[in-house]
């Protein structure tokens, strides 16, 4: 096999690799499109330049270049062709690292230690937060914004753990903590074990159990609630250029009077199922509702509006 076939052949197995390296990224856990893009193009740098300083070789030793098309305009050197493969490796440790590091951020903030059923306290996991925001800054890169808006945001993320912790203090006096642990712990693996309610996993007594496991069914700490409303009045504020107040104010009216049309609240309204009283919002805002239109009959069979006979 002569050099050119054995360089076109290696070509061609950099390229499956590349196709391997890229499936191996996006199996990688916390490595998200950005990542993956920024690391994919240290790869390639490193392969032209290395690709580029064989076909120098390649022309140095035969005077011509091994295959047509234009040469790389990267540089050949040794020292250059080292310092790409170098950032390449570089990002792909920086991104291995962030990933770990948030996935521990994703694990510290859950409410219960899937291992021992402690419930975590605010205070404790607000200090991991700041570990985990100094070790991102270590990491280097794009990790040190995720860094600053961590340590900005720690508060905020771990605020939900003080309420938690104020519910649980009634069971925890009755219970104790090693007993709170144990239903804490039962309650975030109740699918696997089977249980479907709090006296399934602590009989002797199921009041302060239902208690514990509505404490933490209703630790809650996701914006979804905030995302869902920004959504809708996404188009209203593109439309108004804003939001000025009296828009906000029949946007209100209209989300606590009407009426769900399907689901399990289908019939009611937010303000019936908060005991206020409930009206039509047209007419809490003094318009009164609109009459309906009168449904348009057809006929039930069309006229004929094409001739059939033959000319």
């Amino acid at each position: 096999m002569s050099f050119a076939e054995r360089y076109e052949a290696g070509d061609e197995e950099k390229r499956e690799l590349a196709k391997l390296a890229w499936m191996a990224l996006m199996l990688t856990p916390g490595m998200g499109p950005t990542r993956i893009w920024k690391a994919m193009g240290r790869l390639e740098a490193a392969e032209r330049a290395q690709r580029a300083a064989q076909a120098e070789a390649y022309r140095a030793q035969h005077g011509r270049r091994p295959q047509r098309g234009r040469p790389l305009k990267v540089a050949t050197d040794a020292g250059s062709v080292q310092t790409a493969i170098q950032a390449a490796d570089q990002a792909l440790q920086q991104a291995d690292d962030a990933a770990w590091v948030l996935a521990v951020v994703r694990d510290v903030l859950r409410p219960v230690d899937p291992r021992t059923g402690h419930v975590r306290q605010a205070a404790a996991v607000a200090a991991d937060l700041h570990t985990a925001a100094a070790l991102l800054r270590e990491v280097g890169g794009p990790a040190t914004t995720a860094a600053t808006l961590l340590d900005r945001r720690a508060a905020g993320l771990v605020a939900y753990l003080a309420a938690l912790d104020h519910a649980l203090a009634g069971p925890r006096a009755v219970l104790g903590e090693q007993d709170l642990c144990f239903l804490a712990w039962a309650w975030h693996h109740r699918s696997s074990l089977g249980l479907t309610d709090a006296a399934q996993a602590w009989p002797h007594a199921p009041v302060v159990a239902a208690q514990v496991w509505a404490a933490l069914d209703g630790a809650v700490r996701a914006s979804g609630m905030v995302e869902n409303l920004n959504s809708v009045l996404a188009p209203h504020r593109a439309a108004h250029r804003g939001l000025p107040g009296p828009l906000l104010a029949v946007f209100q009216v209209y989300r606590n009077q009407r009426v769900f049309a399907r689901g399990r609240r289908a019939g009611h309204s937010p303000c019936d199922l908060a005991g206020c009283a409930s009206t039509h919002w047209l007419d809490a805002l003094g318009y009164g509702r609109i009459a309906p239109t009168a449904e348009r009959e057809f006929p039930k069979q069309a006229r004929q509006t094409v001739t059939t006979l033959a000319a």
